[in-house]
């Protein structure tokens, strides 16, 4: 119970975080929003159902910052974004019909 006092408001943070980095063309933004799921991909990684993947989520946004250093498109540097926009969607569903 209490590590979701913690961990979902800074999921919930990390997607401004992530879509202002994006308009703007901030990289630092977006290692803001990595900083800010690591906590709760760590607890998901200790899990079985993501035994070790949950610490690839927030290479998503690291990797979204590294294609705007390189000058890449919007749309291209906003498709790593998708799988952990996804995940956590997908988990806040399963959580909320708990």
């Amino acid at each position: 119970m209490m590590l979701t006092l913690f961990t979902w408001p800074l999921v919930i943070l990390s997607v401004p975080l992530a879509l202002s980095g994006l308009v703007l063309r901030s990289p630092a933004l977006l290692y803001a929003a990595a900083l800010c799921i690591v906590p709760t991909c760590l607890y998901l990684a200790m899990t079985p159902r993501f035994l070790g993947w949950g610490l690839l989520f927030p290479m998503g946004y690291i990797g979204a910052a590294w294609l705007l250093l390189r000058k890449a498109p919007l749309w291209a540097a906003s498709l790593p974004i998708l799988p952990v926009c996804c995940l956590f969607g997908w988990l806040g569903y399963v959580i909320w019909q708990l």
